[in-house]
């Protein structure tokens, strides 16, 4: 078994040739995972050394089944060392499309309402086995102490009354309080998430926007087409409230008549509150567009694009989006951040120049030397971003070592354990990057389907202090053994001002 903490299991294939271990795609088996993703597989060269990363692969899309049921919870998890979290149990969602991407935000909290929101996929099978995948919140109005189970956000998902809907995937959501409230009931819960479409079976199709006040009324789901006939809306990232009022997001399209458009295009999505109404009127702010680089697999042709997210400063004034990928003639790395600013409020956004980060020390320390190089090639792979006080950019990330030097070879990664990191990365300016080691990634695989049934990936997350003083990184880690069966939430706090 060949395993990365990515989130994607591969096997061996059988009918290797000899001598070099090259093997055919024709014999690769895929071991699809039914509720933990996102996947991959593709041919494996020397394979004890090296995968090869399929991101088309990576989001598989299956019909819902009532077998999805949810996954259980432990009592209690033990936390390393003195500290200990306790633990509520939420509501129960009906499968790991709920929150299995590290750019979705789904936990909110606003500290003059000492609230916190977590926005989730339904499990039907709780509500008469009606609503499919429709969208809930659970919410705390004590700090987290106790809590309030599923109020629904999508009446009309819930009803049945959007045609062709087979239920939203990877949903999104926040908290949003209306300039001078104290009372949490008056606050809404604002969300979006991708809507699949049942026939053709299960593809994506448009974007949900939807919002409720906390007590379950005004309650509002709509449906809109960003792109033409040709694309569809698939994978809304980064969904957050800036302090000047507006909010934003990042979607990708896919293209299910040429694959090499698929995570091509990105559309940064702005929101501004309509007192009228109670909800978000959203708008398209900008097209981010540039020449991707795509690779070949099985006669056709894919976009090498993993990841992407949007963040605005605590003033709403800066922001960044970030695509993680590749660009034609870009520098000697395989996957790396691709950045765009605005520092009108969203007006005008500019791509930043793209800056080589191999020679950057953590990564030359921890990362292996790429094959025809003798240098390192770092694979950015989950990766979380946030903006704080200061305008300046964070970056969280699963840092794998890209394994040839080859531009033709971007989508391949040494498979061993010691070859991967979480990294911090801070831009300043256009160019200025500081790049420094988190932790190193411990563990081999996870077994979604082993008797660990809580076991996940890295899921690097990061998230800032209202004023953007405070920057906290979060990541999924079991500390005693081998494979991610009963991770731990290991977290650091970096505080902006000091360094420290």
């Amino acid at each position: 078994m060949l395993s990365l903490v990515v989130e994607r299991s591969y096997k061996k294939p059988t009918g290797s040739t000899t001598g070099n271990h090259i093997f055919h795609p024709s014999t690769m088996r895929t071991t699809i995972l039914a509720f933990l993703i996102p996947i991959a597989s593709g041919t494996a060269i020397y394979a004890q050394d090296a995968v090869r990363m399929m991101p088309h692969l990576r989001d598989a899309l299956e019909p819902l089944s009532a077998a999805h049921g949810p996954a259980p919870a432990p009592d209690k998890l033990e936390a390393p060392g003195n500290a200990k979290a306790s633990v509520v149990q939420l509501g129960r969602m009906q499968n790991a499309y709920s929150m299995q991407r590290a750019a979705n935000h789904q936990v909110s909290y606003v500290p003059e309402l000492n609230t916190v929101v977590f926005v989730r996929r339904q499990n039907a099978a709780d509500h008469g086995d009606l609503g499919g995948a429709s969208l809930r919140f659970d919410h705390s109005t004590d700090g987290g102490a106790t809590w309030q189970l599923g109020t629904l956000l999508t009446p009309n998902a819930f009803s049945g009354a959007i045609p062709n809907s087979n239920g939203l995937r990877h949903p999104n959501g926040f908290l949003y309080n209306p300039p001078g409230n104290t009372d949490p009931q008056n606050a809404y819960v604002v969300a979006q998430a991708p809507n699949v479409h049942a026939v053709p079976v299960n593809q994506f199709n448009d974007l949900m926007h939807a919002s409720a006040r906390m007590d379950g009324t005004d309650a509002h789901d709509e449906y809109v087409e960003l792109w033409n006939d040709q694309y569809e809306t698939a994978w809304v990232h980064g969904l957050q409230m800036a302090g000047n009022g507006h909010a934003w997001s990042i979607a990708t399209s896919i293209d299910y008549t040429s694959s090499v458009n698929s995570r091509r295009f990105f559309k940064i999505n702005k929101g501004t509150w309509n007192d009228a109404i109670n909800r978000m009127d959203w708008t398209v702010a900008a097209e981010l567009i540039d020449d991707f680089t795509t690779y070949e697999s099985e006669d056709s042709t894919y976009t090498l694009n993993l990841n992407w997210s949007v963040s605005f400063s605590p003033d709403g004034q800066t922001g960044y989006a970030v695509v993680i990928g590749g660009v034609d003639n870009g520098p000697p790395m395989n996957v790396y951040p691709i950045v765009w600013r605005s520092t009108d409020a969203g007006v005008n956004w500019e791509q930043l120049p793209i800056q080589d980060l191999s020679q950057e020390q953590v990564f030359v320390d921890n990362l292996f030397p790429a094959n025809g190089s003798g240098s390192v090639r770092p694979f950015f792979d989950n990766t979380s971003i946030t903006v704080d006080a200061q305008g300046r950019l964070h970056l969280f990330a699963e840092v794998l070592s890209g394994f040839h030097s080859s531009p033709d070879s971007a989508q391949w990664i040494f498979a061993s354990i010691e070859s991967q990191v979480l990294a911090h990365a801070v831009l300043e300016g256009i160019d200025a990057w500081t790049v420094e080691l988190v932790s190193p990634v411990v563990n081999e695989t996870w077994e979604p389907f082993g008797e660990g049934a809580l076991a996940q990936g890295v899921q690097p997350q990061i998230c800032r202090t209202a004023d953007g003083s405070k920057v906290f990184m979060a990541w999924n880690a079991t500390l005693d053994l081998s494979t991610n069966e009963v991770p731990d939430v290991l977290a650091v706090a970096y505080d902006v001002n000091t360094g420290m």
